[in-house]
């Protein structure tokens, strides 16, 4: 797809004759009716419902400019208090203006209803970005069993090739309609993730008379075309644990721009995967800029190559010297404008601590490997808060980041630099998210999953000076590199996490222990594992003629992290893992190990997940050990497979809280 010229659309298209949203009135019989219902069937437990939502997109040609004017309705019941926040509306925009903004909240006093409306005063207008706004409301008087009811215009500048209708989302809707009005000389092509079947019908009154679950119509005019679907009764999206990825999950339909012309004369776009690639690599100009001489990146590179010309030497330390730039991770240039950039004067903010975006960032990361010759590829991604990308084609909002492939001597390896806490020859595991695309002369697609990338986390426990009453006991947690870059950033990012984070490891310890030192190594080291080492007394009952304790002191899930008893969607580990637990008890003269333990093993799916657990006495040391492993070396599991998954990691929680019986002598 030629993203510049999606940009750039500059038709002679006919003025359209204004063709305006059919607008559903709804008098005060309908709201007083909602602000008596207390419970909806469609959700008997939910906060909120969504009784009425309409987002009409009319698209048109004015003075030689597209316009597209978006106007947007909602009517929504207040059933509890943590939904009370719905009635302060934040709208994100980069209009031209945002307009004829109205708003009610009804209630009932006695028998009647009773509207309180939104003044202008209490609209506020705020400037995000230099190219984002934000248009912020509170609805007056809102209180729990009210039903809010507020419309919107948004009229832009047409720039888009890509419009959303999010279905599916953490309320349930009632009734959702989406619908776009564009010129004759326009195509989209819609991709729905709706699961329903769709029923069509040659009139919208008649979709909207019926009572199907999703209906759909489409009429063209001598100008102009418009398409219209209705969905009824959608539930909320449900959480549901391991799920890498939910808006894949979500029901959505995307409109996508992928044809113009003038009437019986449309030409469609290429819209292919090796399209994008030589508009990104040829007319973008990011093969000239990745392979040019870029003189002046000469001293620094040749510095940092002293230190180690090895192919892997150069390109460890041109990452971590790029990577330890001021880089803001959480901003990035429009991909479809990756041509304008200037490389040197991006090369002349770095060195003087100027802010990068992780796009400029990958970038000169990418144009220093290869003047360092290593040779380097781009590799678009998209994120996980986004929709997979598809085979297909591309989609204009699926892939947002760009890092790059280098090619070292064991193959090639992933890096991006956009983050100081990023881990050396890994993406974060939020990239991992489907279909990504290489760059290059002939361009290469390639599917990243979960399994791609592993982790490995480790507890040694000790227990020592053990008297009738007490022992010592010493945890030392080294946690995976992708746990810890994860970590790093999340604590980076908000200080109060890291100490969310710690507690939340106190929880999967021993009831009642009071933690006496906590040491935290390799805090600010992305190439080194995080280490985490904690100590604390343990208590027994002085007169009890035995000590138990748990086989895992240290739980590698503190309880079945499968609760309910169904699950809706497939099972998605965030990585492979592996997680080994190390126990080692010296015991005194007088305490001895109850009786003998055999070893137990089980293992899920054909060893896509297995467990292993050892306990050893060595009687000549005076130690017992408990060694333990759980590996999840597949990520991906059927909804088919939910009870048997559960089922395994509760006979695994089972043995990890089995018993060890130490038993008191008189031995001295």
């Amino acid at each position: 797809m030629n993203y510049r010229l999606l940009l750039c659309i500059k038709l002679c298209i006919l003025l359209i004759i204004g063709f305006s949203a059919a607008a559903q009135e709804f008098d005060k019989e309908y709201f007083k009716k909602h602000l008596q219902t207390k419970v909806y069937a469609i959700d008997t437990n939910a906060s909120a419902v969504i009784l009425y939502e309409n987002i009409y997109t009319h698209i048109a040609y004015e003075d030689y400019k597209i316009i597209k004017k978006q106007t947007v309705h909602k009517i929504i019941k207040i059933l509890k208090s943590d939904a009370l926040d719905l009635a302060n509306v934040h709208i994100y925009h980069n209009s031209i203006k945002m307009e004829n903004v109205v708003g009610n909240t009804y209630n009932m006093a006695g028998d009647k209803v009773i509207a309180t409306t939104l003044k202008k005063e209490d609209q506020m207008e705020k400037q995000i970005t230099k190219y984002y706004s934000s248009k912020n409301f509170s609805l007056p008087g809102v209180k729990v069993g009210s039903v809010i009811d507020y419309s919107y215009d948004i009229i832009t500048s047409y720039r888009e090739v890509l419009f959303t209708w999010h279905v599916q989302e953490e309320y349930p809707k009632l009734e959702s309609i989406f619908s776009i009005v564009y010129p004759y000389s326009l195509e989209f092509t819609s991709i729905s993730h709706i699961g329903a079947t769709r029923k069509e019908y040659d009139l919208e009154e008649k979709a909207e008379n019926a009572n199907d679950s999703f209906a759909y119509v489409k009429r063209t005019y001598s100008q102009f075309q418009k398409v219209y679907w209705i969905r009824r009764n959608v539930e909320a999206y449900k959480n549901e644990n391991f799920i890498v990825n939910k808006e894949n999950y979500l029901e959505r339909l995307d409109m996508q721009l992928t044809g113009m012309g003038i009437p019986g004369n449309l030409t469609r776009f290429d819209n292919t995967w090796a399209k994008f690639n030589q508009d990104i690599w040829e007319h973008a100009n990011l093969a000239y800029t990745i392979h040019s001489d870029n003189k002046f990146l000469n001293h620094v590179v040749d510095s940092i190559m002293a230190l180690d010309y090895s192919t892997v030497g150069k390109a460890t330390n041109i990452y971590k010297y790029v990577r330890s730039l001021n880089i803001n991770h959480e901003t990035q240039n429009d991909l479809t404008e990756i041509d304008n950039f200037d490389l040197k004067a991006l090369f002349n903010r770095a060195i003087a601590g100027k802010e990068l975006n992780s796009t400029e960032g990958n970038l000169l990361l990418m144009c220093m490997l290869m003047k360092a010759k290593v040779k380097t590829d781009p590799v678009f991604t998209g994120t996980s808060n986004k929709v997979s990308a598809t085979e297909k084609f591309p989609v204009a909002d699926r892939i947002n980041h760009l890092a790059c492939m280098a090619h070292l001597i064991d193959g090639p390896v992933f890096l991006d630099a956009s983050n100081k806490f990023n881990v050396l020859g890994a993406l974060p595991p939020e990239h991992y998210n489907g279909f990504a695309w290489i760059v290059n002369d002939t361009g290469i697609g390639i599917v990243l999953t979960t399994d791609l990338i592993k982790d490995k986390t480790i507890f040694n426990v000790k227990i020592h000076d053990i008297t009738d009453s007490n022992a010592q006991v010493e945890v030392v947690q080294k946690l995976g590199m992708i746990t810890s870059g994860a970590m790093r950033r999340a604590w980076d990012n908000k200080k109060e996490t890291k100490e969310i984070m710690l507690n939340a490891f106190k929880e999967s310890l021993p009831q009642g222990v009071t933690i006496k030192e906590r040491i935290i190594e390799n805090e600010d080291n992305p190439d080194a594992n995080l280490v985490i080492k904690y100590s604390f007394p343990m208590e027994f009952e002085k007169s009890a003629n035995s000590i138990f304790l748990n086989t895992n002191i240290v739980k590698f899930f503190k309880a079945n992290p499968f609760i309910a008893e169904t699950r809706k969607n497939p099972i998605e580990f965030p990585c492979q893992s592996e997680y080994g637990y190390y126990m080692s008890i010296t015991l005194p003269a007088n305490i001895e190990p109850d009786s003998t333990y055999q070893p137990f093993s089980m293992d899920f799916d054909n060893n896509g997940i297995t467990y292993k657990r050892n306990i050893g006495y060595i009687p000549e040391q005076h130690v017992l050990t408990v060694n333990s492993v759980l590996s999840i070396n597949n990520t991906v599991y059927e909804t088919n497979q939910y009870v048997s998954l559960r089922s395994f990691f509760q006979k695994m929680l089972d043995d990890c809280n089995q018993l060890l019986i130490l038993k008191k002598s008189n031995k001295k």
